[in-house]
């Protein structure tokens, strides 16, 4: 199956501590002209639960989010000035004070899980009562997820990567989050994984480094019942495609939650429902297969 050799601008990388080449990719800015209020669900069904999964050995789920701001009133009290900075016309007072909360030390996963995460919950119960619109939640949105890269760049994985831990990730063709895979492709780096990722957008670029790479794991992400006809579809190309002949296809997303009988559907071999259960099953794999093979590179 041939493939055009067009220029991989999304792969770019620069070098970080550990030695490790931590990819920076193009990331599109949300077009606020949108009306659709179903990017919007997408963003509360599947997003929000991906930020309030925190970075931990333990199996968690979309229904049991490990956030508890309710329970400490002085923490709920700011993420709700957080929300207020968001939702300001001048975005200085948000991005001040997410960085004097990182301060401390807090690394992007900390802070997704203390502050993006819950702020972004908030913004979805203040539209569901109508105290902010679509456009409104759309750039508070992308305002959280231009904070998480800077934290991350402020914060770089510390991680040498590890041989035989390679991973793809990608939303499944027509999903259009990309916030709740960030933090997915940042917790993996911060183990050691070598991540490549493509948007929504990017179904050829996803098959085209599926062929040129020998990735352990290719991750896709899904949130609502209407793709899973795509999702099997893609696991299929991405199966007859991938150099890797026995490359572990994940599927996850709050869809298995809510119908776990969907992993069937679409077959995939294995079935994340949050990030710390994503890496559990990842980790297993190469245990599994003692690590034996490594990406070549990230654009063929």
């Amino acid at each position: 199956m041939g493939h055009s050799q067009k220029p991989m601008q999304a792969r770019n990388r620069k070098s970080m501590g550990g030695g490790a080449d931590y990819p920076f990719r193009h990331r599109k800015p949300v077009d606020s002209r949108l009306t659709d209020t179903d990017f919007v669900e997408t963003l509360f069904g599947t997003v929000v639960p991906l930020l309030a999964s925190r970075n931990a050995p333990s199996r968690q789920t979309f229904s049991d989010p490990h956030i508890e701001c309710s329970a400490d009133p002085l923490q709920a009290y700011r993420v709700e000035e957080f929300v207020q900075l968001l939702l300001d016309e001048d975005d200085n007072g948000c991005e001040d004070f997410a960085f004097r909360q990182a301060a401390s030390g807090a690394d992007p996963q900390r802070m997704a899980a203390d502050y993006l995460g819950p702020a972004a919950r908030l913004l979805g119960d203040y539209w569901r009562m109508d105290v902010c619109d679509f456009i409104q939640v759309t750039v508070c949105m992308t305002r959280i997820q231009r904070l998480f890269w800077r934290l991350v760049d402020e914060c770089p994985p510390a991680s040498e990567t590890r041989a035989g831990c390679s991973i793809l990730m990608s939303p499944v063709p027509g999903e259009q989050h990309s916030f709740g895979q960030s933090v997915c492709e940042d917790a993996f780096r911060r183990q050691g994984w070598q991540v490549d990722s493509c948007s929504f957008d990017e179904a050829e670029d996803l098959l085209l480094l599926a062929g040129n790479n020998e990735y352990q794991i290719i991750a896709l992400s899904i949130s609502g019942e209407e793709y899973l006809p795509i999702l099997a579809t893609t696991i299929v190309s991405l199966r007859r495609q991938s150099r890797n002949a026995g490359v572990s296809i994940m599927a996850g997303g709050s869809l298995f939650v809510a119908q776990p009988d969907a992993a069937r559907v679409a077959n995939a071999d294995l079935v994340a429902v949050d990030v710390g259960h994503a890496l559990l099953l990842a980790e297993a794999v190469v245990a599994a297969r003692g690590g034996s093979s490594h990406i070549t590179s990230a654009s063929g």
